[in-house]
């Protein structure tokens, strides 16, 4: 999580509470509650930096974070364009564990199942853009630093660029794994 701005707010009265003093220190408690409601410890120094008091105040701290949010609704299946998504700031406690925060990591991205108008994207509602579905006719290839192999294959699964899927050898019946590279080429992870 990547936070920009955190806001402390100090609770009605707190701040009355501490004297006059040439410097001051603040300390977290043990175990602290970092956002939310918790207590901040303030140590008050004189000229000579020795502590001339201590005095616990309460304090809220909230701390915001960028994230991305839709700009209409987005329907399952449907690739995400820049035009369909907008940046926004928002408290890090109000928003889903797992939401996104950078748009590269959505745009041109497919849509899992259907995202509300102004919804968070959460990682487990995109994917990589479909290049191979199952059934598709594929490429298979196969390469280690003296023989290359090419031959032809069915898609068990489906796959965008970088995805691992299983496929199935035409002529050999026989079940592999590869890396989708585009619409019609899985490579082959050699395996010895």
């Amino acid at each position: 999580m990547t936070t920009d701005n955190v806001k402390i707010s100090f609770k009605s009265g707190q701040l009355d509470k501490i004297p006059k003093a040439e410097t001051y220190e603040v300390r977290f408690g043990a175990n602290p509650a970092l956002l939310g409601d918790t207590i901040l410890n303030v140590y008050t120094r004189d000229k000579k930096q020795q502590i001339i008091g201590r005095y616990s105040i309460f304090v809220s701290i909230e701390a915001y974070a960028k994230y991305i949010k839709t700009s209409r609704m987005i329907k399952s299946g449907e690739i995400i364009r820049e035009s369909d998504v907008n940046i926004v700031y928002n408290a890090i406690y109000s928003s889903p564990r797992f939401a996104i925060q950078k748009q590269a990591d959505v745009i041109g991205k497919e849509a899992k199942s259907t995202i509300s108008k102004d919804g968070f994207i959460v990682n487990w509602m995109v994917q990589s853009q479909r290049l191979i579905h199952i059934g598709d006719k594929v490429t298979a290839k196969w390469q280690d630093q003296t023989i290359q192999l090419k031959f032809e294959g069915i898609s068990l699964e489906n796959g965008g660029k970088g995805d691992r899927i299983r496929i199935k050898s035409a002529r050999f019946n026989k079940e592999l794994e590869g890396e989708v590279v585009d619409s019609q080429n899985v490579y082959i992870t050699p395996s010895f």
